[in-house]
């Protein structure tokens, strides 16, 4: 075994991760696969949203899926679903977390480790004004931001939050955007998706593929049995991106959180199961 100090987690607390000498990276991404212990782990105040759970603010499948065999370590719309409600808690055990081995895939688009390479796209991402108000980023985040960033959805995995993926191109590895799947309700069945395209690569179909990636990868976990999107009624294209993918509206929620200062209606949107069985 062997100590090593992975992440700082910045105004919350640093984790120190106790891992055992046989690990697999991507770039400076560790996917802990074998006997992994959080020995110091701060809790992350904060809200799930599309671009993961928020440290910094409050405020708040189809058949036709593929999984691609492509190395961790190798190649791998305006579409923001929002988020739920606080989290504060209910992590899944990180030994019990990994990336897959199949790197989940969807037309155009597969589902990988972020990497430091990804800085330039997460700017790109960050111009967008919603953005700031449901995540981390600050608008027009600089470089710096942006890879502190990156060091955040690595640590999603590890605390046992979920999976945060790297959305890129099928062909080119390009990154194009961040989709995660948020497991904080998982104990219940239940789990919470999200995606954001940056803003160079919308218009493509892009998010629709992969949500569509995201959601058959959930089927994976053998606990989970309904996948949620919380999404604003004024935007459009990720309703169409929901739809796309196969989720169906269940309803409206009425002053359900709180974005940008405001008191917010969300329609909620579920996948289950038996749906992409």
């Amino acid at each position: 075994m062997v100590t090593r100090r992975l992440f700082n987690l910045g105004e919350t607390a640093s984790a120190v991760i106790m891992i055992s000498q046989r690990q697999t990276t991507a770039d400076s991404y560790v996917t802990l696969r074998t006997s992994t212990t959080i020995v110091a782990k701060a809790a992350l105040p904060g809200i799930i949203n599309p671009m993961g759970p928020n440290p910094i603010r409050n405020g708040r499948s189809p058949r036709h899926l593929g999984m691609a065999q492509i190395p961790l370590a190798g190649r791998g719309s305006w579409c923001l679903a929002a988020r739920m409600s606080n989290t504060t808690g209910g992590a899944v055990a990180a030994s019990q977390l990994s990336m897959p081995s199949l790197v989940p895939a969807a037309g155009s688009v597969t589902l990988r480790a972020f990497r430091s390479t990804d800085v330039p796209m997460i700017q790109n991402l960050s111009s967008d004004p919603y953005v700031p108000m449901i995540g981390s980023l600050d608008h027009d985040a600089p470089a710096e931001q942006a890879a502190t960033y990156i060091d955040r959805q690595h640590d999603r995995l590890i605390s046992g939050i979920g999976f945060s993926f790297c959305v890129a191109d099928v062909q080119t590895d390009e990154p194009l955007g961040q989709a995660g799947l948020w497991l904080r309700e998982l104990p219940s069945g239940r789990a919470t998706a999200g995606y954001a395209i940056a803003p160079v690569a919308r218009g493509q179909g892009r998010a629709a593929e992969a949500l569509v990636a995201l959601t058959a990868f959930g089927w994976s976990l053998s606990q989970l049995h309904r996948i949620e999107l919380y999404i604003e009624p004024w935007n459009v294209a990720s309703l169409r991106t929901a739809d796309a993918a196969g989720y169906i509206c269940e309803g409206l929620l009425r002053s359900h959180q709180a974005i940008g200062g405001r008191r917010v209606d969300m329609l909620l949107y579920a996948s289950i199961r038996a749906d992409g069985a």
